[in-house]
């Protein structure tokens, strides 16, 4: 290995440079500004098929950036050619997604959020199907180290792809303290108004798509209706693939009102949205981790999640957990996050205080640039 002060680290930074971040972008950007605010010994320089975008940190002594187009199968050939012309060599190369250069002059690092492609492939588009797939797994095999964001992840990695334990390390995601933490009354006031919300309302934040079992929250949050007619859901997030089930379910929903569709959110919204939610929802088959449970946990909000793949791990015993395959559990789990009284929200809230103490973005970044100097030149 390389004297630590001679290491030079290539990163992909396409999953990160976009200006609506959700899951994996969010990922990638926050592992990215961690890794920038810390002081390391090594050079940077992050790799990208378009544009820096304007929130991305700024260049210096030691980071910079490469903008090399075309984006038209970039990490198939594009990239890969730019790692055997480059003069000045990298030691290793960082992927903070799940597509890794296809061919690589240098030992790669990559990271995976979760399987859900495989265990649920008619949740996909056939073409996303084929691309996830094979593309992931030559990415993961020819990887000297993976890193998954949960342990549940972790042991998806070993059964799907035979990769030794050794060879996969859990980094979690976490969350900004400083934007997501509990708001003002006033704040909440601000937002209920924004977007036309009721005193009690339920939050899902995430893409529109089959996995996050949509349509079985809607028909459970309909029963409730039936018990408690002025609560609403939100639905926070972009419209994304084979959606037309959860559109149809929200059209055919008996109380219009009741149900908020506002699509994307900007950033600085979410916390207010969280601070005054009866609840975050959760509802997925399938989560590789689950981000919006630990911002409400930080906004002060209890998060209701299936207990399925890694989202216990995630919340621990600061959330309420369903079965999301049963939707008059999720329907009684909804009835009892809104009659929770004052007390056992505060008790929620204490308990979350402390599982959040696992989730820190500065000691991730520090342990993902252990992993990438362990597999340096």
């Amino acid at each position: 290995m390389k004297a630590k002060n001679k290491i030079h680290i290539g990163i992909d930074v396409n999953e990160a440079n976009v200006r609506e971040r959700v899951g994996s972008n969010q990922f990638a950007f926050e592992v990215i500004r961690a890794i920038y605010g810390l002081s390391t010994p090594y050079r940077f320089t992050l790799y990208s098929s378009a544009p820096i975008v304007a929130d991305l940190p700024i260049e210096r002594e030691g980071w910079q950036y490469r903008v090399i187009p075309p984006s038209f199968l970039w990490t198939q050939w594009r990239l890969p050619l730019e790692l055997y012309l480059r003069r000045e060599r990298l030691d290793v190369f960082f992927s903070p997604g799940h597509y890794a250069p296809r061919f690589s002059s240098v030992p790669t690092v990559m990271a995976v959020m979760d399987l859900s492609f495989l265990k649920y492939p008619l949740f996909f588009r056939k073409k996303d199907l084929w691309q996830l797939t094979r593309w992931t797994e030559y990415s993961v095999k020819q990887a000297i180290k993976v890193i998954a964001i949960s342990r549940q992840t972790k042991r998806d990695i070993q059964e799907r792809y035979g990769k030794s334990g050794d060879a996969i390390e859990v980094v979690y995601p976490a969350v900004d303290r400083k934007l997501f933490s509990p708001v003002s009354e006033e704040a909440v006031k601000r937002v209920r108004i924004k977007y036309s919300l009721r005193k009690n309302y339920f939050v899902h934040v995430g893409t529109l798509q089959p996995r996050k079992n949509l349509v079985r929250l809607i028909e459970a949050f309909k029963v409730l209706v039936e018990k408690s007619s002025e609560v609403q859901l939100v639905l926070v997030g972009k419209v994304g693939w084979m959606a037309d089930d959860i559109l149809a379910a929200i059209k055919r929903f008996p109380t219009p009102d009741n149900i908020r569709l506002l699509g994307y959110v900007p950033l600085g919204d979410l916390p207010a949205l969280y601070g005054g939610a009866v609840g975050v929802v959760m509802a997925g088959i399938y989560e590789g981790f689950g981000i919006p449970a630990l911002e409400a946990m930080a906004c002060g909000t209890v998060p209701l999640v299936a207990k399925t793949a890694s989202l216990p791990e995630v919340v621990g015993a600061a959330g309420l957990l369903f079965e999301p395959l049963d939707s008059q559990a999720i329907s009684k789990t909804l009835l009892k996050a809104l009659q929770l009284s004052l007390e056992e929200r505060k008790k929620f809230n204490q308990l979350a205080q402390e599982q959040l103490q696992q989730f820190n973005w500065q000691k991730s970044a520090t342990k993902i640039l252990e992993v990438v100097n362990g597999v340096a030149i």
